[in-house]
């Protein structure tokens, strides 16, 4: 789970990004490791129960996706790049889901919509998440908007030859599959 600022926040609320770990909340991967530590930014925390919460969920949108208490909370928005799953809600919600290769694609937009300049730190988390998603923009899912937004964000992030940084992230994943394994 990753708590980053709301692009947009008139109650302060958060954008609660949740990794698909059904039901368990476990250590963060290898992957997102070296990318936080990459980028200067702090391991954050875990949610580990949504119950009577509200949450912007972040990449998908099924319940066995979801951590615990997710029935109870409040789902107040959705940014996603899958297919629409069982989740419900409560009353009216936001939904911003687009044919695209990854939801980081979906947030890079939300801070060019709402002006918002985005910084080194953020941007390098985007780009990776982006480059991970869409595997090195290989991915048969992958779109223009994901190449445009991957040829900003790098730029920002200060990561100038893509082909090393998407190495790294490759090697951290395949780390990850040797220890699941």
């Amino acid at each position: 789970s990753i708590t980053i600022e709301r692009y947009q926040a008139p109650q302060q609320e958060e954008i609660i990004e949740e990794s698909p770990q059904n039901n368990t909340i476990i250590d963060i991967n290898n992957e997102t490791k070296f990318v936080l530590q990459k980028f200067n930014v702090s391991c954050p925390e875990i949610l580990t129960d949504a119950s009577n919460k509200n949450i912007i969920l972040v990449d998908h949108s099924t319940y066995t996706q979801s951590i615990n208490g997710m029935k109870s909370a409040n789902i107040i928005e959705m940014l996603d790049h899958h297919n629409l799953g069982d989740v419900k809600s409560q009353s009216p919600l936001q939904i911003k889901t687009y044919p695209i290769g990854s939801t980081a694609t979906i947030v890079y937009t939300c801070y060019l919509e709402n002006n918002i300049s985005i910084d080194e730190q953020n941007a390098g988390l985007l780009l990776s998440a982006i480059m991970s998603d869409t595997a090195n923009l290989t991915s048969d899912t992958t779109t223009e908007v994901d190449k445009k937004a991957v040829e900003y964000l790098s730029k920002v992030a200060k990561v100038n030859d893509l082909d090393s940084y998407n190495k790294e992230l490759d090697k951290k994943r395949v780390i990850e599959k040797m220890i699941q394994n």
